[in-house]
């Protein structure tokens, strides 16, 4: 059975693997500085770090912001060596049982064979792509802007969008 284990620093083995699979798994744009992760993590009560475990076996993670009205999935991520084996499925169906609010998360622009393949399997389990213009604040001051795309489940509507983009900015990248 799949579990969501939240973890602090203080969690030193589970921490050191999240960060290792957090960098293996995306871009350094698309990630914060790890020292300022860290304070996120054990500072931040909006803030959620996770590690995804099989049973007592670490295979994932999954951070995300608890912004009252709906949850921002920041990370997700399987461990390479457990990928095609249906992790992350079993792992989203977790998520989405768990959360009484609707969940949103980022995922890039349609254009690669990947980012395609990521947004179908987000749909399978009915998220909606929201294809209104959302770029990602940078993470950093030396980064740009990412074009992405949000994409939303559960009881949340198109009118939602400017109010939820707003609460990302501010409070996930202290954008306002």
């Amino acid at each position: 059975m799949l579990t969501f284990k939240p973890i602090t620093t203080k969690d030193a083995v589970l921490y050191q693997y999240m960060e290792e699979l957090l960098t293996k798994s995306f871009p350094k744009e698309e990630y914060r500085d790890l020292n300022e992760l860290s304070t996120y993590t054990d500072k931040n009560p909006m803030f959620k770090n996770n590690i995804i475990l099989d049973g007592n076996s670490p295979i994932g993670l999954l951070t995300y912001w608890n912004l009252d009205n709906f949850i921002y999935v920041e990370h997700f991520a399987i461990d390479p060596k457990m990928r095609s084996g249906g992790y992350g499925r079993k792992a989203l169906e977790e998520l989405c049982k768990l959360s009484e609010l609707p969940i949103i998360l980022e995922v890039e622009i349609p254009e690669t064979e990947d980012a395609k393949r990521r947004i179908g399997f987000y749909e399978r389990f009915g998220y909606k792509l929201w294809t209104n213009e959302y770029k990602q604040p940078p993470y950093r001051e030396e980064d740009d802007f990412l074009p992405m795309h949000l994409m939303a489940f559960g009881d949340v509507d198109d009118n939602n969008f400017n109010a939820i983009k707003t609460a990302i900015y501010k409070n996930v990248y202290g954008y306002c």
